[in-house]
Order: C-alpha cells, then sequence, then structure tokens
C-alpha cells in the first residue's frame, strides 16, 4: 500500500501560558497522539546528527518533570543575558525515530506566546498507508488532537504534494477547523466545499471526502 505524507498546521493568536500550564498541554497532546498511533507517534528529541537522534529514549509523555525542563529549555531567549523572553512563549521541536525518511513524523509546538507578530501553532508531518480520507474517525482525531493542545483557532490538514502555496488563507483539501466565530468569510467558503461538518468542542471541523 502506498505510503502518503500528510501535514496538519494549527494556529492561535495570543495565548498567555505558564511554564506549567504548556507542560501539561504537551503531556495531554503526545498522549493524545499515541492512542490514535502508537507506532507513528511515539517521539525522540532531535540530535545534531541523525546518527544521534537515533540513539535518544522515546519521550514519556507522562514524565513532567522531564517535559517541564524540555519546554523550559525551549524558551526564546535574547542574546546579550540569555534571558526568557516571555512573550514568544515556548517552543519544542521532535520526530519519531524512524530510520526511514516515508515513515518518519515530526512534531512541534509553539504555546505561550502572546507577541502580535508571531502565533502559537502546531506542525504535525506524518506518513499514512493509503488515503487518509477514507478514515474520517482518525481525521476528526488528529485534528482535535491539535486544535485542543493550543485552543486553535483554524488548522489545516492535507496531503504534502496538495499543499498549497501559502497557508495565508484556509483551503481545504482533507480537512480544516475554524473557531467559533472566527473568519466567518473562510467558514462560509469552506462550509460550501465540504462533504460534511463536525462539531467539535470550540468550533467546526470541515471534512472533504
Amino acid at each position: 500500500m502506498t505510503i502518503t505524507r500528510y501535514k496538519l498546521l494549527a494556529y492561535r493568536a495570543s495565548r498567555p501560558r505558564s511554564l506549567e500550564e504548556c507542560t501539561a498541554d504537551l503531556s495531554v497532546l503526545l498522549n493524545s497522539l499515541s492512542k490514535i498511533s502508537p507506532a507513528a507517534f511515539q517521539w525522540k528529541l532531535l540530535g545534531s546528527s541523525k546518527r544521534k537522534a537515533m540513539q535518544n529514549s522515546f519521550i514519556d509523555p507522562n514524565n513532567l518533570d522531564f517535559l517541564n525542563d524540555l519546554i523550559f529549555k525551549g524558551a526564546n531567549r535574547r542574546d546579550d543575558d540569555r534571558s526568557i523572553i516571555s512573550d514568544l512563549g515556548f517552543q519544542v521541536f521532535l520526530w519519531n525515530g524512524s530510520s526511514k525518511d516515508d515513515a518518519a513524523a515530526s512534531l512541534s509546538i509553539v504555546n505561550g506566546n502572546t507577541s502580535k507578530t508571531s502565533p502559537n501553532s502546531v506542525v504535525l508531518e506524518f506518513p499514512y498507508f493509503g488515503d487518509l480520507k477514507e478514515n474520517v474517525e482518525t481525521v476528526i482525531d488528529i485534528l482535535s488532537v491539535a486544535v485542543e493542545a493550543i485552543e486553535a483557532e483554524r488548522a489545516l490538514l492535507f496531503r504534502e504534494d496538495l499543499a498549497p502555496p501559502t497557508f495565508d488563507k484556509m483551503f481545504l483539501e482533507t480537512a480544516a477547523f475554524l473557531a467559533d466565530g472566527f473568519d466567518p468569510q473562510s467558514a462560509h467558503q469552506l462550509a460550501r466545499e465540504a462533504d460534511e461538518i463536525i462539531l467539535a468542542s470550540h468550533g467546526k471541523i470541515f471534512i472533504k471526502r
């Protein structure tokens, strides 16, 4: 069966979160992803080389002390005194440790960001055997997990080879999410294009079959 690469992007503007809250958010995200696909969604730290990165152990999503330290190290810092730039929040980059490129998955999350120049985000790149559109339940689960991690205002899930040149505007390839009251014009457009609309925790998921 053919392996297809997918990408998920979830965004939210200002979201004040403490280090401890970001730690809890990351733990929930990692646990939720592992329930969807234990094989694909298990995570390691990056390394200075692929060989060194593969030697890293898989992360325990319930080890809050480790996650707290990981997030603290991922804080944006000033060049002069290395003090934390609090309004830029925390960021973490992980991968699933696969030795094969077509089976590799990566995850990045920016949380606790209150800057007006950059958003909070979850970016997930992953492989899927076959056409993800044929498994609507998995589509909903993956999109919902990312959205809930940062209380996203908008999110996109699409095949990497069908990605548009820019992500500034909403589009519908596999699925999309919009929070209630956010970007009504795009919501109207997605509703016209969607084959199914699912009510989510604080918005709607638009499905393309």
